[in-house]
């Protein structure tokens, strides 16, 4: 029976000790088999047997990929332990940023948020993950906050790159 990417040992746990090195991560992503595995597992759960066909390889190099993925955190089994053998997977990574800061690379990923029933999009948004995310990108100067409206406004310090980025899209 092939091993359980992402599960060898029992339920794994992620902390920043432990998190890949970015560069670990782009290698995965620089592999064309790889990054077919991750579109064609993005939408919904997937086979091995689905995915060595779309990918044009066998299930053997699925398998090794899947667990290189599975390391890395970009895959997980959907069907663990239900099945005797894991044999779906769907893709963990909603987004991905690369920085390259004073020559070190530093990555933040962005995990899938699974899709709730009810029609209220905060249930779909992860408060950590979405402040996480805005502290990587821009320096907060200023917030003021209206808790009858649930309002809030900030003044920002953003990169030329990301300002550039956002003068492009409301010009848009």
């Amino acid at each position: 029976m092939p091993s359980q990417p992402g599960r060898a040992g029992g339920a794994e746990t992620s902390t920043e000790a432990d998190s890949p090195d970015p560069t670990e991560i782009l290698d995965a992503l620089g592999d064309e088999t790889c990054r077919q595995i991750l579109r064609s597992a993005d939408a919904e759960s997937t086979t091995v047997a689905e995915l060595a066909a779309e990918c044009g390889v066998s299930e053997s190099t699925v398998y090794r990929r899947l667990s290189e993925l599975g390391e890395l955190g970009l895959v997980e089994p959907t069907n663990w332990p239900v099945a005797d053998e894991c044999n779906e997977y769907r893709t963990t990574l909603d987004t991905a940023l690369v920085s390259l800061d004073d020559g070190e690379f530093s990555l933040s990923l962005g995990d899938r948020v699974d899709q709730s029933t009810d029609d209220d999009p905060n249930d779909q948004v992860d408060p950590e993950d979405v402040l996480r995310t805005l502290e990587s990108l821009v320096e907060v100067e200023h917030a003021t906050f209206d808790r009858e409206t649930r309002q809030v406004e900030l003044d920002l310090t953003v990169s030329d790159d990301l300002f550039d980025l956002l003068l492009h899209r409301e010009l848009s």
